[in-house]
């Protein structure tokens, strides 16, 4: 493929990727109004759903109307299905028929990544919460369940299977069979066979409270080799949707899908040995101080670079480079001032010089008096008080 072609894709996929907020849907739930929430009471929000709210205070809520959105008075005891679908060029309006849920506000970049940071942590915390055996049926599909003998029976052959589901969505007459014969995408085929198969064919005989998380990358693949308006990315996720709607209505799971747009994509969800080993890394990453740049050609790559300032700036655009714009932050009634080239490092300048000058000042007074003082001890007495002392001293 053409470099200069795929730097361009790349391009507009942030640039179109900018506009756009992650959308989430539960199809038992459709919103009459649709609400854009913060990424803050988004996680919220889903982590009650998830049974992973005790890692989280409700303190931190924004909006405390956003966290009873698509709740309902009716406990559910069934399994649990989280699906994130990235690379989606709008995400709202992923599903036809079906309004998401709410939208998650991602414009402001201070707490950009909060939200995919949760998302990739669902896992390793429900582990934590609900002791369950891990079992990976593929890179994209992992199940949690309390039964360890649960098998998935997914094929590895899924040539026979792409074939027959290319021939199933060319006689849906909203699907041109044309642009469906011609879809060659090696991660969109595997992705689309695998979901297909254990949504129809294992979804409905998993043991009672299994979570089972989906993340499919294979959009953002077809989109970098074809672009956002070609027939063949509209078809690939008009084909993707498809499959998941026909989710609605299944009481065997509590469905949540996620649509991620074209700038955001969470890589990977991490799981218990996972994040010991995310961990080790973060701190020794936050050890090398060279990691940082000063000069960024994007706001998302400034985001990621510096992880949106270390949460204590803005990247702002300052000449021909993005870089961080350090501002206060107030905790407890402090008042914290920032700086280094992510914001990283407490700035306790004012402090020191506080303290340095009010110290030395402080010290001069003293000294000031001591000196005085003892001046005032050598110096000689007035005449009337020299010859009384000295009278006083002969009656002696």
């Amino acid at each position: 493929m053409n470099p200069l072609l795929s730097l361009g894709l790349l391009a507009s996929a942030v640039l179109v990727g900018a506009i756009e907020n992650p959308a989430v849907y539960r199809p038992a739930h459709s919103a009459d109004v649709v609400k854009t929430i913060s990424q803050g009471d988004s996680i919220l929000n889903l982590a009650d759903d998830f049974g992973i709210a005790s890692f989280y205070t409700i303190d931190d809520a924004a909006d405390l109307d956003a966290l009873s959105i698509g709740k309902s008075d009716e406990s559910s005891q069934a399994g649990k299905l989280v699906i994130v679908v990235n690379g989606v060029d709008k995400p709202d309006s992923f599903f036809d028929g079906i309004s998401p849920l709410f939208t998650v506000d991602t414009k402001d970049d201070r707490s950009n990544g909060k939200f995919k940071q949760f998302l990739a942590e669902i896992p390793s915390k429900i582990q934590l919460v609900t002791p369950l055996s891990e079992k990976k049926v593929s890179a994209e599909i992992t199940i949690f369940s309390k039964a360890k003998e649960f098998t998935s029976k997914i094929p590895t052959d899924l040539d026979a299977l792409w074939v027959s589901l290319k021939e199933a969505y060319g006689r849906y007459s909203k699907f041109n069979k044309r642009s469906v014969s011609v879809i060659n995408d090696d991660q969109f085929v595997k992705e689309m066979t695998q979901l297909h198969y254990f949504l129809t064919k294992e979804l409905e005989s998993l043991p009672d409270g299994s979570v089972v998380t989906v993340n499919l990358n294979s959009l953002l693949s077809v989109f970098k080799k074809t672009g956002l308006n070609s027939r063949t990315y509209n078809t690939c996720k008009q084909m993707i949707s498809n499959l998941l709607s026909q989710l609605q209505g299944d009481s065997s799971v509590d469905t949540t899908i996620i649509a991620l747009p074209l700038d955001q994509q969470l890589l990977s969800f991490k799981f218990k040995q996972e994040q010991k080993k995310a961990n080790h890394l973060l701190r020794k990453r936050e050890s090398v101080k060279q990691q940082y740049q000063t000069c960024y050609t994007g706001q998302e790559q400034c985001i990621d670079g510096t992880g949106s300032c270390s949460g204590h700036g803005t990247c702002t655009l300052i000449g021909k480079c993005w870089t961080c714009v350090c501002s206060a932050t107030v905790e407890d009634g402090l008042t914290s001032q920032w700086g280094g080239q992510a914001c990283q490092k407490e700035d306790i300048s004012s402090q020191f010089h506080l303290l340095f000058w009010t110290t030395l000042f402080t010290c001069f007074v003293v000294a000031a008096g001591i000196k005085f003082m003892y001046d005032c001890g050598d110096a000689k007495l007035p005449g009337v008080l020299l010859a009384a002392t000295v009278q006083t001293k002969r009656s002696q």
